[in-house]
């Protein structure tokens, strides 16, 4: 069992200069979410932060059903639609995660002329007990949000099969925000996959390492 109690969770938020409704939001999920978990042994917690302290993230990691509760309590108590959480509830009957990662971010903590930001949300872990639809790069298209990123990936992956990449995690957020998140990770299973993966990030727009890296790859 691991967590961190409400007060460990605002001291972090302090530390990062959050605001007055980045905390208030921020103590509502460790009442509901954190202090909650402290009493599930099979649960497990952490706490991230970004180099610059401008974004803080709390992730709690369980079984599906103890963390899709407690989420859903929190959703609750947000005044906010529940037809993200309705989703997520349809994404975990037809995946069927055994584990499930409940996330809370503070985002743009400290920048001048910013008001801060708070987001939360899910991400279905592995194993996936639903053998007749396991999530692999097949299934991205109806999983992702339809934005350059995702269009991006769905060509770079076309002809390829799930011998190739197998999508391992998934999630999005469940409050609306201006900047909602998606999550994936992408695992190649072969080393040519694994350095198509470099070329897959330039056409992100990510500085991809030098032909030693490669090499070593390969």
């Amino acid at each position: 069992m691991g967590g961190f109690t409400s007060e460990q969770l605002l001291q972090v938020a302090d530390v990062c200069r959050a605001t007055v409704d980045q905390r208030t939001f921020l103590s509502t999920w460790a009442e509901t979410v954190s202090d909650a978990a402290l009493n599930l042994p099979s649960c497990e917690a952490s706490v991230h932060l970004s180099s610059s302290l401008d974004t803080m993230e709390h992730r709690l990691r369980g079984p599906t059903a103890d963390v899709s509760r407690l989420l859903q309590t929190f959703i609750s108590q947000c005044a906010v639609p529940d037809g993200p959480v309705q989703e997520m509830l349809q994404r975990i009957q037809q995946f069927k995660p055994r584990n499930l990662s409940a996330w809370a971010k503070l985002k743009y903590m400290g920048q001048p002329g910013s008001n801060g930001g708070v987001d939360c949300g899910y991400t279905m872990l592995p194993p996936f007990e639903n053998p007749a639809l396991p999530l692999t790069v097949e299934a991205a298209e109806i999983l992702l949000p339809n934005n350059d990123d995702a269009a991006v990936l769905l060509k770079h992956t076309a002809g390829d099969t799930s011998e190739d990449w197998q999508l391992t995690d998934v999630g999005c957020s469940l409050i609306p925000t201006e900047d909602p998140e998606s999550r994936i990770s992408v695992a190649p299973q072969t080393r040519m996959s694994i350095v198509a993966t470099l070329f897959f990030l330039k056409v992100l727009g990510f500085t991809i390492p030098g032909d030693l890296a490669v090499k070593d790859i390969l």
